[in-house]
């Protein structure tokens, strides 16, 4: 019998979610006991059906600083299940198993541990999140190919490098750029990234820079013109 609402969960299904949370904490507490070396402890999970505001003030309010952990289900099931923890507790976890005791810190501190910290960066200089993965963006080019061309120094702005192009299938047999035209970001989102260091040399420029510009949107003159966004070549 399908569920519509929380109100028509039985005793049994209480039961039923109370021993899924059981298997699911204990096989966590033996994979934790294994990475820490040490013995955990864990209680019968309690099933409570909470309302979105009764669970922020479960945990302290929402000025209480909690830890999450996002897990997505897909499959024969769908849903997702997120794991809180409160932050001391998360920071005695991490200590334990990578031997720091603070968790977070400032930008030149979390450098030592992560990439791309200074992207995570608030008004005080601290590092207010971890990013799970980093996306670095750049053109890989032929030396042989330029020199071939004639072209003696690399393009500094998206008009040196139209340039550049068109001199390579004036002069040479290679194919001036090639890109993966399947994907849609590698004619929109890309470029839109090229327009920071690629383009003026300036790895800050749009990230630290271009926001705080009077005029962030200007033509400069050279095929950097930024509208809406979008990297436009005249």
């Amino acid at each position: 019998m399908a569920l519509h609402n929380y109100d028509e969960l039985s005793d049994m299904h209480i039961d039923a979610l109370r021993e899924i949370g059981n298997i699911g904490s204990g096989n966590a507490a033996s994979s934790l006991a294994m990475m820490l070396s040490d013995q955990i402890d864990i209680s019968v999970p309690v099933v409570r059906i909470l309302d979105y505001e009764q669970v922020m003030e479960e945990l302290g309010g929402p000025e209480q600083m909690i830890v999450g952990l996002l897990l997505c289900l897909d499959g024969d099931v769908n849903g997702m299940i997120m794991f809180l923890l409160h932050q001391n507790f998360a920071n005695t976890l991490l200590a334990s198993l990578i031997g720091e005791a603070d968790v977070g810190g400032t930008v030149d501190e979390m450098s030592e541990y992560i990439n791309f910290a200074d992207q995570w960066k608030d008004a005080a200089g601290n590092c207010y999140g971890i990013g799970y993965m980093g996306n670095a963006q750049g053109v890989l080019y032929n030396k042989k190919v330029f020199a071939d061309a004639g072209v003696t120094s690399l393009p500094k702005t998206p008009d040196e490098f139209i340039a550049a192009l068109q001199a390579i299938k004036d002069n040479t047999d290679a194919i001036p750029l090639y890109t993966n035209y399947a994907a849609g970001w590698t004619m929109g989102g890309a470029w839109d990234g090229y327009l920071g260091a690629i383009t003026n040399g300036d790895e800050t420029w749009l990230n630290q820079k271009f926001i705080h510009e009077a005029e962030p949107f200007k033509d400069h003159g050279d095929g950097t013109r930024s509208d809406r966004g979008r990297l436009h070549h005249n």
